[in-house]
């Protein structure tokens, strides 16, 4: 998929912003501050619906307007037109070659999208919850089936939970017919999630191993590990769901939520058999990432059988100038690539001689 060109209106610190693109290398440079990471973050919302920055469009408004738009015109086999519409009063509403999105994440998967910036280092680094939406970011991307699973199992959990505490402000405590028939539900949607998890895992690690020996040469061994309490046998799966919830149903109605399922599993890096965000040094994060994420790109790739675009924001602060040009070579090969820096001296022309590129000076502001 390539962007071809893409329109801000009040979008962030830009009051109107359009641009066509490169094929397969974009440079955007500037100072910090100047929105070269705004233009990334409007790529990212016309594929997955929604900001790598923040989870409040209100945030994204520039100064006191009411509304924001973003259009992108981008091209595969063939071509398509995404628009983004955001107003105070009405919300967002997505448009997909005109017609109007019935719900905003029917947009995830049409354009596969890689963001790579320094604030996913959190990702080894940071809470589990951060691991467990990388996987789920990319299995959502590569099956329609698992993102409506998903999204059925929050909406299930949320019920559940709500439920717990309503029976508790009204003193029930007995495991009814109502409970059993959301947690038959449960067992459903978490026995799937589960096994596309696991799966997923196995799958993935051989390519994230062999980036990280790419990036590296280092004779080490990294590797994502998956834990659930979910542990049961296939055949005999939901009967062992609905057991463990009836057991845990008085002290879920205790706490008010419910304390077991797959929004409990646990993600790990491992960094030569060690949890690497207990042991990792700085390095290791930074290069733990790199891998992870061309890793993601590779998969989904291979998956949708489709080029991606990649958003690299400010790559050269997480890794070396030979490092990261090499990078953009690999990704560009058929890929497009869009880089921040505010340093063109990055850029080594004689390095990146074999592709086309082309350079955009961002000064911030009205285009």
């Amino acid at each position: 998929m390539i962007l071809k060109k893409i329109k801000m209106v009040n979008f962030r610190n830009y009051k109107l912003f359009e641009n066509k693109f490169d094929e397969s290398i974009n440079i955007l440079t500037g100072n910090n501050g100047a929105g070269k990471t705004s233009i990334l973050e409007a790529i990212y919302i016309l594929s997955i619906s929604k900001s790598f920055r923040t989870n409040s469009f209100r945030k994204i408004i520039n100064n006191k307007e009411d509304f924001l738009q973003i259009f992108g015109k981008f091209r595969d086999h063939k071509n398509c037109d995404v628009n983004v519409n955001y107003t105070k009063k009405e919300g967002k509403k997505i448009f997909f070659n005109g017609s109007a999105l019935e719900r905003n994440t029917d947009l995830i998967g049409k354009i596969p999208v890689i963001i790579l910036s320094p604030s996913d280092q959190r990702i080894t680094e940071g809470p589990n919850s951060l691991r467990k939406n990388f996987i789920n970011q990319i299995l959502c991307q590569v099956n329609e089936k698992y993102l409506k699973k998903l999204l059925n199992y929050n909406k299930l959990l949320k019920r559940r939970n709500s439920l717990l505490k309503n029976y508790r402000n009204k003193n029930k405590n007995k495991y009814d017919l109502y409970f059993e028939s959301l947690d038959e539900q449960l067992a459903t949607a978490s026995q799937y999630l589960t096994q596309k998890r696991k799966k997923f895992i196995k799958e993935f690690n051989t390519r994230l191993q062999e980036n990280f020996q790419k990036i590296t040469h280092l004779d080490a061994k990294i590797e994502m590990g998956y834990k659930s309490k979910m542990q049961y046998d296939e055949d005999n799966y939901q009967n062992s769901f609905l057991d463990d919830m009836k057991s845990i149903f008085k002290s879920d109605l205790d706490k008010g939520y419910t304390s077991k399922g797959v929004h409990r599993d646990k993600i790990r890096i491992y960094f030569n058999g060690n949890n690497i965000r207990e042991v990792g040094s700085q390095g290791e994060h930074k290069v733990s990432l790199i891998a992870l994420k061309i890793s993601e790109g590779d998969f989904i790739k291979e998956h949708m059988q489709t080029s991606l675009i990649y958003l690299l924001d400010d790559l050269f602060s997480l890794l070396d100038k030979e490092h990261c040009l090499k990078i953009i070579k690999e990704l560009s090969d058929e890929n497009q690539v869009f880089i921040t820096t505010t340093d063109l001296n990055n850029i080594d022309e004689e390095a990146l001689s074999s592709k086309t590129y082309s350079t955009f000076n961002i000064s911030g502001g009205i285009s």
